[in-house]
């Protein structure tokens, strides 16, 4: 619906009654997204809550800042399974896109992951569009959730082409090519093209159907194919992406290890280490569309808050203290990373001891709660559940003294009176 002038009355008294947040909303309907408003008669309706089928797990900000980082994001493009891109791109073009945030036209917020442009080898005139969506879970509708994005990726780029000379593209959209980064464990069985999401209809009708194919990097998937295929002649092998950042990143999500976690980051640090002008000048490596971090930040930053407490949560849960701190990217650095990763022998060590330590004390409690009620069976009769519950969770002083009761108790009720004779 185009946006309208008469925002009068209800509308006004709405606004002032939004947070800051809704308040931002209404700051990019402004600026030309249409709909910020539906009329419907002498209301308007405001609709500025999130996608409630879209959340955002706590771990997609570090997504987003690994590979919003320029040296990530262009070894990602480099993989050989995104060898079309690889060969297609000029990598030495590339940088981040335009725009992450998008408003649908009932005002819900969409963000997109990643977003990264660069010219084709061939240079044509346009720029190709590289958009990534990380996702730790299936979606069955994913295909369906990378053609919103499309479709208002575009109407933004449409909308920031009004009163550019466009001359150069004949006033043409960029091509897009959709990349789905899947982390998670359970497989992938989510269609890959919108096109198997809709019923099919006859030849006729065919060509009026969308396809939209997205590529799918399910990480856990290749990182195993890779480890397993070192006796396999002409197959990909670690040691052909060891110089690889995103291969670094896929082999520490699907480690082997606390070992192996160690080695890999230190082979991350042999490759982030600044040369000596970096130095000089005070920069560490390229910095990334999320700010001005180095690579090796953005790995801590993800490690800490996706990595530890994934692999060692108890570790990790005894060094941050609060979930607040998880997602601290200015409190942790590489060099702890590994500090804490080095240190967890010992503590591994103090854990299980303490384990066994209670486990052999909930034995000897069970063991004479179960004395306890085997004898008080065999005087009264059957026991009743909450008595048995009640055997069950207590303390080894109160089986003790109960044990001493049944000495002398004439039912089951004088048992737990403390002075029974």
């Amino acid at each position: 619906m185009p946006q309208t002038d008469a925002c009068t009355g209800a509308a006004c008294s709405a606004r002032s009654a939004i947070t800051d947040q809704h308040q931002a909303f209404l700051r990019m309907a402004e600026r030309g997204h249409c709909g910020y408003c539906i009329s419907r008669g002498n209301s308007i309706l405001v609709d500025l809550f999130p996608d409630p089928e879209i959340p955002m797990t706590q771990n997609d900000p570090s997504y987003r800042q690994l590979f919003g980082n320029h040296a990530v994001m262009r070894d990602l493009l480099r993989l050989p399974w995104l060898r079309q891109l690889g060969v297609t791109l000029d990598l030495d073009t590339l940088r981040p896109g335009d725009c992450t945030d998008l408003v649908t036209t009932r005002l819900r917020q969409r963000r997109v992951d990643i977003l990264w442009q660069a010219r084709t080898l061939d240079d044509q005139p346009a720029c190709i569009q590289i958009h990534v969506e990380h996702q730790s879970q299936p979606r069955q509708d994913m295909a369906l959730r990378m053609m919103t994005y499309r479709g208002l990726l575009y109407e933004d780029l449409r909308s920031r082409q009004a009163g550019q000379d466009t001359q150069a593209t004949g006033g043409l959209l960029p091509a897009m090519i959709p990349i789905v980064l899947y982390s998670g464990i359970r497989r992938w069985k989510a269609p890959h093209q919108i096109r198997d999401l809709i019923l099919p209809v006859n030849d006729l009708l065919e060509p009026f159907q969308p396809r939209l194919k997205y590529i799918l990097l399910d990480t856990q998937t290749l990182t195993r194919q890779v480890l397993e295929s070192t006796a396999t002649p002409g197959a990909i092998t670690d040691a052909d992406l060891q110089d690889n950042l995103a291969w670094l990143q896929f082999r520490l999500e699907h480690n082997k290890g606390r070992d192996d976690v160690i080695d890999l980051i230190h082979r991350l640090v042999s490759l982030t280490q600044p040369s000596l002008g970096q130095q000089q000048s005070g920069e560490l490596h390229e910095s990334g569309s999320q700010g001005n971090s180095s690579t090796q930040d953005v790995f801590a930053n993800w490690l800490h808050s996706v990595v530890l407490p994934r692999s060692l949560p108890a570790l990790h849960q005894c060094k941050t203290g609060s979930q607040e701190n998880l997602n601290a990217s200015s409190t942790i650095s590489i060099s702890e990373v590994i500090n804490m990763l080095m240190n967890t022998r010992n503590w591994e060590e103090q854990w299980r001891q303490e384990g066994i330590e209670k486990g052999i004390e909930k034995g000897i409690r069970q063991g004479q709660a179960a004395q306890l009620a085997d004898t008080m069976s065999y005087r009264f009769g059957p026991i009743p559940e909450d008595i048995l519950l009640r055997l069950e969770n207590a303390s080894p002083e109160e089986l003790s003294r109960w044990a001493r009761n049944l000495l002398d108790a004439k039912n089951m009720e004088q048992v737990f009176t403390s002075d029974s004779k």
